[in-house]
Parts: C-alpha cells; structure tokens; sequence
C-alpha cells in the first residue's frame, strides 16, 4: 500500500557545468570544455565514461512525467530568485514572487523589483534538465545558465525540436558542444545545443522546416544537414 496523492520528485544526478569553479563569489572562467560533476557517482566513474573534461557530452531529455506539459516545464525551467546569507530570500516568475517578509513570513509581492541586476540582488536564471546517454540513470543532470540570451534560446530551441519531432523527441539523441565566438572583452566558448547526427533522419525534410533566426551569422552549410551535431543554436556561455 502506498500514502495516496504522493508526488514523488525525480532524483537529481549531478551537474554539468558550463565554466570554470566559482572563486569566491565571482562566477567560474569561461572555458573550451565541461565540468560534470555528482553526488552519487565517483568522479572516476564519470571521467572514465565521458573523459575528464569532455568537449562534447550526448544527452537526451528524461520523460519523467505523464503530461506531456508537465514533461516539458521540467526539462526548463527559469524565473527570478534573490538569495541573502545563502537561502533564497524570493523567488518570482516576472509577475510575482514568494518573498519572506520583515516577520518571516512568506508573502506575494509583485516581481521584477528593483533588485533585479543590483550587485548581490536578484537574478534571472534557467535550467535545463537532461539524461547522459553514457550514464544510466533514472533521473537527471542540471544544466545552469543565468544568461538572458541562454534562457531565451533553450526555450526556443527545445520548442523547435519538440515542434518538429513529436514524441520522437523523448527518444532523440542530442549533443552538447562548445564553440569560440567574440565576446564584448575577448573571445568567449558558446554552448550549442543539437541532435545527434545519427538521430538526424527523424527530422521531416528541410523544406517543410522553419529557419530560425537568432541575429546571428551562420555558415549556410550547416543547414544542409539540418540542425544535427554541428548545428547553428548556440547556447550562450553561462559561468558556473
């Protein structure tokens, strides 16, 4: 027999992290490679199964739930949050937010506030939810970005890909990779998201698929196979 009206939460593998440590308060250096780290699987585990610090990593997106609605907010998920003393002070949705007041209490208050940006003040982020394909797992491995241009994109691309592939997206490869751009001080490794070329095939033919315009300049080459490993979404670098 089990307690009824039970929501049991999915179990959280580990990390990959898209920078270098964090010193002190300041976030990670941007880096060519992934840090993937866990809880519940020795490092030597994961370096022998991906490398010690993989360029690429092939993943998939857990079906963990039975809506497909509710499968998808998992997968990504953002907002805002403030943290004081190192617990989250309020968190929001850029309509409102769950804030503990002066009597510590939790409150609604309306959400963005002027905190958001301030140094040491509240924050957007997002975080995408995935399997590693060399990893068995049930569960998942969180992906952490506080990149306005990141958030958008993730969204944006997991909705193409779910459009575009239906509930084969559940059973697709895709890749994680890095690539050097230019930054406002230097150049910086963006993250790109895409499928895995060998799953490439699921995808209906070029000419019924919408191009996607992100501002960026693209070799037009890449869409001869269309969004498959070396595809053009990037995700911007997040510093974690």
């Amino acid at each position: 027999m089990a307690i009824k009206n039970v929501n049991p939460r999915p179990l959280r593998a580990g990390h990959i992290r898209l920078g270098a440590p964090k010193t002190g308060n300041r976030p990670g250096k941007n880096i060519e490679t992934f840090r993937i780290d866990s809880d519940g699987f020795p490092q030597e585990v994961i370096n022998a199964r991906l490398g010690e610090n993989p360029k690429e990593v092939h993943i998939y997106f857990p079906k963990l739930f039975q809506t497909n609605e509710e499968n998808l907010a998992f997968i990504f998920d953002s907002g805002y949050e403030y943290y004081r003393g190192g617990k989250r002070w309020c968190a929001g949705d850029g309509v409102s937010a769950n804030r503990v007041l002066e009597n510590n209490e939790l409150g609604v208050v309306p959400c963005p506030c002027d905190a958001l940006n301030q140094q040491g003040g509240c924050k957007q982020y997002g975080v995408m939810r995935v399997g590693i394909q060399n990893i068995p797992y049930i569960g998942f491995w969180e992906v952490r970005t506080t990149s306005w241009r990141s958030i958008g994109q993730i969204q944006q691309v997991i909705g193409i890909y779910q459009n575009l592939l239906g509930e084969n997206f559940w059973t697709t490869s895709f890749v994680l990779s890095k690539s050097q751009q230019p930054g406002r001080s230097g150049p910086v490794w963006v993250t790109k998201l895409a499928i895995h070329s060998d799953d490439a095939k699921k995808l209906p033919m070029m000419a019924e698929m919408p191009m996607l315009d992100t501002g960026e300049s693209f070799d037009e080459t890449a869409y001869i196979n269309p969004l498959v490993s070396e595809g053009p979404i990037p995700i911007q670098d997040a510093r974690y």
